[in-house]
């Protein structure tokens, strides 16, 4: 079973949240026998092969220009592709 995390992105930038819920999301998964996934919203790669530090086993880029600004509808469709695509279960987000 996998677990996927949404990348809470501001400015460009991963925010620092984002190592937190990974680190939730390995302690999940780890409990439930699966990985840990996480999906960044952006318009360019800013860094995210540093998310597998903070416990992401796979790191996706929805990228697209329609994420320069916040656009809950554009990322609800890249949430779900990517859950898809990893067979998630369990989908952690900052709040």
């Amino acid at each position: 079973m996998s677990v996927l995390v949404v990348v809470e992105m501001r400015d460009g930038q991963v925010r620092p949240v984002t190592r937190e819920v990974l680190g939730e999301a390995k302690r999940l998964a780890t409990s439930l026998g699966g990985t840990v996934t996480a999906v960044a919203c952006a318009t360019s790669d800013a860094g995210l092969a540093a998310l597998g530090e903070a416990g992401a086993d796979t790191v996706l880029l929805a990228q697209d220009a329609a994420f320069a600004k916040p656009d809950a509808a554009a990322q609800a469709v890249a949430v779900e592709a990517a859950a898809k695509a990893c067979g998630a279960k369990v989908v952690l987000l900052a709040a």
